[in-house]
C-alpha cells in the first residue's frame, strides 16, 4: 500500500518561504577567490566585493567571471570573460555583454556591480 504525502497550504507555504534563499543563492553565485558576491532583486545584477589584500581575487557568477586584475588609487582594471576594463570610481561601462560599475575602493576592498 503506497502512502501519500499531504501537505497543507499552510506547510507549503512556509516550505516554500524557506527554500527560497536557498534557490536565490544557487542562481546568483557559483564560486569566488579571496572576494564576496550578492544578488539582489535578480540573478543578474550581482554585487562583487573584491579582497585588494589577496594575490587573486574573483568571483564566478551570472555564467560568468570576473577578476580583479589592478587598482591605482580610484581607478580599477577588472577582467570580465578575458577582457579588461578600467573604470574609476563611480563610473560604470559595458564590457562582453555586462554592464560593470564600481561602487567603491578602499585600502582593503573593492565593490563592483555586475549586470548582465
Amino acid at each position: 500500500m503506497k502512502s501519500k504525502i499531504h501537505f497543507s497550504p499552510r506547510r507549503l507555504a512556509a516550505l516554500s518561504l524557506a527554500l527560497l534563499p536557498l534557490l536565490g543563492v544557487a542562481a546568483c553565485g557559483e564560486g569566488s577567490t579571496n572576494a564576496e558576491y550578492s544578488c539582489v532583486s535578480s540573478a543578474k545584477n550581482c554585487l562583487l566585493k573584491f579582497r585588494r589584500d589577496a594575490g587573486h581575487s574573483s568571483v564566478r557568477t551570472i555564467g560568468t567571471e570576473a577578476e580583479l586584475v589592478d587598482v591605482q588609487g580610484d581607478t580599477v582594471t577588472l577582467r570580465v570573460e578575458g577582457r579588461l576594463i578600467t573604470l574609476r570610481t563611480g563610473e560604470s561601462g559595458n564590457v562582453a555583454g555586462y554592464r560593470v560599475k564600481v561602487y567603491s575602493v578602499t585600502a582593503r576592498t573593492v565593490e563592483v556591480q555586475l549586470k548582465g
